[in-house]
C-alpha cells in the first residue's frame, strides 16, 4: 500500500529512557520526513545523544514506540537500523584507528572477493568507495584511504565517517524514485560540479573529488551529530551544501548542532530539548539566535552572544580594548617539525594576551600546539619561554615549565573514560597527594571537590564515572585540572568544540580570567566568529607556515580568510607585531 506523503519516514512517539532511575528522555516525540532537514538542539545533558542512540538501535526505549513509514519497528542494533536505511555520523569517532580508511568503510559489510577465490578484491573496494566519494561533491578535499585512521586529521575522519554512511545503502537505493513533499519526484542522478582543488600526491592511493559526481544515494535517513565540530568554516559550508543536496533528493536529515547559525541556515524545522523533554518544535525560517537560546535555556538571553559567529560579546571586546600586555612570554622563530606538518612558524605571545592561531584544515594548527608541549619532534627553529630556551620532551615537562595543553579530542587525549571524576581531576597531582607511597584519598577527594565547585561541574559527585557526564561537563573537568596546575600559558585546541551555549560562555570567561590574571592563552579554534570575539591578535597559518599576524581591532572575517586562501596582497610571513607593555 502506498505511503502517504505526510507519513514520516521515522517517528518517535512518547519515548522515555532512564538510567539508574534518572530520566534522560521523558515522553519525547519526533518525526523525520523525506526531503527535510530537522535540527535537534539543546544544552549539554538535554537528551540529544540519548535520543540518537534510541533512534539508531544502540539503546532500547523504556516506553513509547518507533514507527518506520507508519509501521511499528524495533531496531535490535545500529547495524539493523543501518540496513533499514538509517545511518549516523556520531560526534565521537566510531572508526578504528589501527585500520586503514578503506577497511573502515567496510566495517559490518561483506568484503568483495575476486571471482571464485577467497581473495579480497581491493580494486572493487576502491571503485565503490570512489563512486560514493564523488557523490559527495566536495571541492579541494583529499582523503588518503590507505592511511591508518589514527594518522588522519580530525577533519579527514569526519569526511571518512560521512563517506561510510553514504556507502551504507548505495547498493540498495541507487535506482529508487523518491518523493519530496515540496519538490516532487526525483531520482538519484549524477550531478556536475567544478573540478576539485587537488593537493600534491601523498603516500598511497587516494580518492580525490570531483570532476564528475556519481549518483548520490546513501541512506534514507542520515543523522549528523555535531558534524562540523572539527571542520573549518570552508569545510563546514561544503558539508551544509551536501546536506542541502541530500534534502533535494528526498533524504531525511536529523541535524544535531550547537552552532546555531548553521541550524538557521540549513534546517526546515527545529526541535528543542530541555532536561530530557521536548519543549517546542519550530519552523526554522522564523527563528533567531536569541530566540533559540531562550528556548534551550528557558531564560531570556537576548543580551548574550547567542552562539557561533552570532556577534561579538561586548564584555570581551571591552576587556580586549583595555588590556595591557606585558613582556614576551613565549617566542617562536621559524619553527619546523620533523614530519613537516609545521614548516616555518614565527609568533610571540605576551603576558596578559590571548593570541589566536587560525588556519584552514591541514594548515598545521593542532600540530603547532602539540609541538609546544613536546608531542611532536622539532626539526628546526627556536622556542623561548620567558627568555630561556624551551625544549619540552612531553606534556609533563611542559607543565612543569608552565605550559598546559587543552587537547582537541578530550575523550582520546585528556580523559580516562573508565575512571571517576575525582581520579581524572587529580591524575597530575598523585605524587603531591601520596604519603609513604599511599594516596591520601580524603585529600584527593577534597581537591576534586574544590575543582568541581570552581568550575560548576554538574555531576552526582566526584565518584561518578567521567563517561557519564555530558560533553560540556567533561570539558569543564579538563579545564579544572589544567587550571589546578597554575599555568603561565594555557594552550587551547578547539576548547568549545561541541559544547552548549552556556558552557561556551563559561569557557570564554575562563580564558579571559587567565589573561587578565597575568598569564596568557594561545587559542586554536575553527570558529572564526569565536576567534574574532576573543583574540587580541590572530596569527594566520597556511600550509604549515605563519603568513600574517593581524591586530584584532576592526578586523573582519574576510580579512582573515584572504590570508588563509592566499588572496591577500602580501603573502610573505611577517615578523609578529610588537605590543607595548
Amino acid at each position: 500500500m502506498p505511503v502517504p506523503e505526510t507519513t514520516p519516514l521515522l517517528e518517535l512517539r512518547s519515548v522515555t529512557k532512564s538510567f539508574a532511575g534518572v530520566p534522560a528522555l521523558s515522553e519525547v516525540s519526533l518525526a523525520l520526513r523525506a526531503g527535510e532537514v530537522h535540527a535537534l538542539i539543546g544544552e549539554n545533558g538535554a537528551g540529544k545523544s540519548t535520543l540518537i542512540n534510541v533512534l539508531s538501535g544502540a539503546f532500547e526505549a523504556d516506553a513509547g514506540e518507533l514507527r518506520w513509514r507508519g509501521e511499528p519497528v524495533r531496531f535490535a542494533s545500529p547495524l539493523h537500523a543501518a540496513r533499514r536505511g538509517l545511518a549516523v555520523v556520531h560526534q565521537e569517532s566510531q572508526l578504528i584507528g589501527s585500520m586503514t580508511g578503506l577497511d573502515n568503510l567496510y566495517l559490518g559489510e561483506p568484503f568483495p572477493t575476486v571471482a571464485r577465490t577467497p581473495w579480497i578484491a581491493l580494486a572493487a573496494m576502491r571503485r565503490r568507495a570512489d563512486q560514493a566519494w564523488r557523490s559527495l561533491g566536495l571541492v579541494g578535499v583529499v582523503l588518503p584511504l590507505d592511511a591508518l585512521v589514527a594518522e588522519l586529521s580530525a577533519t579527514q575522519r569526519t569526511w571518512l565517517a560521512l563517506l561510510r554512511c553514504m556507502m551504507s545503502r548505495s547498493d540498495q537505493r541507487g535506482s529508487e524514485t523518491h518523493v519530496h513533499p515540496k519538490r516532487g519526484h526525483g531520482k538519484c542522478e549524477p550531478e556536475m560540479r567544478e573540478p576539485g582543488l587537488l593537493e600534491p600526491e601523498r603516500r598511497g592511493p587516494e580518492i580525490r573529488g570531483p570532476e564528475k559526481c556519481a549518483p548520490m544515494c546513501g541512506p534514507e535517513i542520515l543523522v549528523l551529530d555535531e558534524p562540523t565540530a572539527a571542520l573549518t568554516s570552508r569545510d563546514a559550508q561544503q558539508l551544509l551544501g551536501l546536506v542541502d543536496a541530500l534534502r533535494r533528493r528526498g533524504t531525511a536529515v536529523l541535524y544535531v548542532s550547537h552552532r546555531l547559525d548553521e541550524v538557521l541556515q540549513i534546517a526546515d524545522r527545529i526541535t528543542v530539548l530541555r532536561n530530557g523533554r521536548r519543549v517546542v518544535v519550530l519552523d526554522a525560517p522564523q527563528q533567531t539566535h536569541a530566540g533559540l537560546v531562550e528556548a534551550m535555556s528557558g531564560q531570556g538571553n537576548a543580551g548574550h552572544n547567542a552562539g557561533h559567529n552570532a556577534g561579538l560579546n561586548a564584555s570581551h571586546v571591552a576587556a580586549r580594548a583595555v588590556a595591557t600586555h606585558g613582556p614576551a612570554l613565549l617566542e617562536l622563530r621559524d619553527l619546523a617539525t620533523v614530519d613537516e606538518r609545521v614548516r616555518s612558524v614565527s609568533l610571540t605571545v605576551h603576558e596578559g594576551e590571548l593570541l589566536g592561531v587560525y588556519g584552514l584544515a591541514g594548515s598545521g594548527r593542532t600540530e603547532l600546539l602539540e609541538t609546544l608541549v613536546g608531542l611532536r619532534a622539532r626539526r628546526a627553529g627556536a622556542i623561548w619561554l620567558e627568555g630561556a630556551d624551551y625544549r619540552p620532551d612531553g606534556p609533563r615537562q611542559a607543565a612543569r615549565r608552565g605550559v598546559v595543553l587543552i587537547p582537541e579530542d578530550r575523550r582520546a587525549d585528556a580523559l580516562v573514560s573508565g575512571m571517576r571524576v575525582r581520579e581524572n581531576l587529580t591524575l597530575p597531582f598523585l605524587r603531591r597527594l601520596a604519603r609513604a607511597g599511599w594516596i591520601d584519598r580524603a585529600g584527593e577527594r577534597q581537591q576534586a571537590l574544590v575543582s568541581m565547585r570552581a568550575l560548576d561541574v554538574k555531576a552526582t559527585g566526584p565518584e561518578q564515572t567521567i563517561a557519564e557526564l555530558s560533553g560540556g561537563n567533561q570539558q569543564k573537568v579538563v579545564f579544572a585540572r589544567a587550571l589546578a596546575m597554575a599555568p603561565k600559558l594555557l594552550v587551547c585546541d578547539e576548547p568549545t568544540q561541541a559544547v552548549d551555549v552556556a558552557t561556551r560562555r563559561a569557557i570564554h570567561a575562563l580564558l579571559q580570567r587567565q589573561r587578565s590574571g597575568g598569564g596568557a592563552v594561545l587559542l586554536v579554534t575553527s570558529d572564526l566568529g569565536e576567534m574574532l570575539e576573543l583574540a587580541d591578535r590572530i596569527v594566520v597559518l597556511r600550509d604549515g607556515r605563519s603568513v600574517a599576524t593581524l591586530d584584532n581591532r576592526g578586523l573582519a572575517s574576510a580579512d582573515v580568510l584572504r590570508w588563509c586562501f592566499g588572496t591577500a596582497d602580501l603573502v610573505a610571513p611577517p615578523v609578529p607585531a610588537k605590543v607595548a607593555a
